[in-house]
């Protein structure tokens, strides 16, 4: 029973997914409204916790579904609300790694919430590959099935000087020594937060990262992601930092669900993720630098990653620099998201999914 026990250390977690309005409403409408394409199919959930995403499959019409669940005590627990909800006729949860487990049978659809903060630190994306790689019919399912990160620069003066600022004069005292240390360990460390006043702190048009396609990405192309993005400055600005969020969209023939952590959405347990700067830098409203984005899979746990950032005016100071401009360049949040739906979705009915 220990492995049982050992579950409760993370119940706060599921909690905490489980109450994400916009995390669970995004798989539910994205599988429900797309039912012409689950119904009958055999379905495999990676990484499936506690089960929701294989019930809405089943609910959806899906005839088999295959949970894999790497945490013992979670199969259980699993189990236990599979059962409370009449479906363990249709649900098998299976205890184990997705690289190490066999399945009996191809499947159709992959399911499978794997995004971490910044979309890939701390993710299941590696998992997620090779169950497809492995068990994917030819011109199956996944959901979701295109993922973008995207980045801004950020300017909060207020967060600024309550985090590095106020220790000169602490209750009385001079601090500024562990302003330093404070410094060191926020810069060190990319922060995750919720930006409460996107409009005003979000200083330039929002940027492409990187653009997965689930049907197509390797395990290698996502070990290490370097691109160079130029930022267009609306208004003059301290730039405290370097914003990054993200948005997966799930396109079925019917309906194209988005989850977006963006800061102009709702809220999601996600929030937004934010490398800090040191010293503020001054940028006036005509000012577009670039942006050297590098992130790179940590050699001894695949599951996370190193961000490097580089700024510099002038684009050609980057070395192998790609001349192709992101879709998407200067227009706003918004726009994009439209654009990026209208075109998934001409996608997806040109190759007739």
């Amino acid at each position: 029973m220990s492995g049982y026990f050992e579950a409760y250390d993370s119940i706060d977690v599921h909690e905490l997914m489980l109450k994400d309005a916009p995390r669970m409403l995004a798989y539910k409408d994205s599988i429900l409204k797309n039912r012409d394409q689950f119904e009958n199919k055999v379905v495999l959930d990676v990484g499936s916790g506690t089960g929701i995403l294989s019930m809405f499959a089943v609910q959806a019409g899906a005839q088999r579904v295959y949970a894999v669940e790497a945490t013992e005590g979670f199969v259980r627990i699993s189990e236990e609300l599979i059962e409370q909800n009449g479906m363990h006729a249709k649900i098998s949860v299976i205890h184990g790694k997705m690289e190490e487990v066999d399945l009996p049978e191809q499947v159709d659809i992959i399911i499978s919430e794997w995004m971490g903060f910044y979309l890939l630190h701390e993710s299941m994306l590696e998992s997620v590959l090779v169950a497809r790689d492995r068990w994917l019919k030819p011109g199956g399912l996944m959901f979701p099935s295109m993922c973008y990160l995207y980045c801004a620069l950020y300017s909060d003066t207020d967060f600024h000087h309550d985090t590095f600022g106020q220790w000169s004069d602490f209750h009385g005292l001079d601090f500024s020594p562990f302003a330093s240390l404070v410094q060191i360990s926020k810069c060190r460390e990319p922060q995750v937060m919720i930006i409460s006043d996107p409009r005003d702190s979000i200083v330039t048009d929002t940027e492409i990262v990187a653009r997965l396609d689930l049907n197509t990405i390797t395990r290698e192309e996502i070990k290490e992601i370097d691109t160079v993005v130029e930022l267009n400055v609306s208004k003059s600005s301290t730039i405290h930092g370097v914003a990054f969020w993200f948005e997966c969209f799930f396109i079925g023939k019917e309906y194209c669900g988005v989850l977006s952590s963006s800061p102009f959405e709702d809220p999601t347990h996600w929030k937004q993720t934010v490398v800090l700067l040191a010293d503020g830098v001054y940028m006036s409203g005509d000012t577009s630098p670039h942006l050297r984005i590098q992130l790179k899979q940590s050699t001894s746990n695949q599951r996370q990653y190193e961000i490097d950032l580089e700024f510099s005016d002038e684009y050609n100071e980057f070395d192998d620099e790609d001349d192709d401009e992101e879709e998407g360049e200067g227009r706003s949040s918004e726009e994009m998201k439209r654009l990026l739906i209208e075109t998934l979705m001409a996608k997806y009915e040109q190759e007739g999914k």
